[in-house]
C-alpha cells in the first residue's frame, strides 16, 4: 500500500468497528522478534500473525478457525 502500512490501516478499520477481526501475514521471523507490532492496535484475543511460508490449505484452515 504505498501510503500506509498494514498497521496504520488496522487501526483505521478498528476506530470504524473494533469488532474488526485482523490477521497478518508476514514472512518476517516473528519467533526472533524480526516484526516489531504496535501490541496498543490489538486486543489480548485478536493478536493473529501467520507466518510465511504457509500453504493455502492450512491458511484457509486458520481462517475458518479464526470466523467459527
Amino acid at each position: 500500500m504505498p501510503k500506509m502500512d498494514g498497521f496504520k490501516l488496522c487501526r483505521q478499520m478498528k476506530e470504524i468497528d473494533d469488532r474488526v477481526k485482523v490477521c497478518f501475514i508476514t514472512a518476517f521471523d516473528v519467533r526472533r522478534g524480526d516484526l516489531k507490532v504496535n501490541s496498543t492496535i490489538f486486543n489480548n484475543d485478536d493478536k493473529h500473525i501467520i507466518q510465511k511460508p504457509i500453504s493455502i490449505d492450512d491458511l484457509v484452515k486458520q481462517v475458518k478457525a479464526e470466523l467459527a
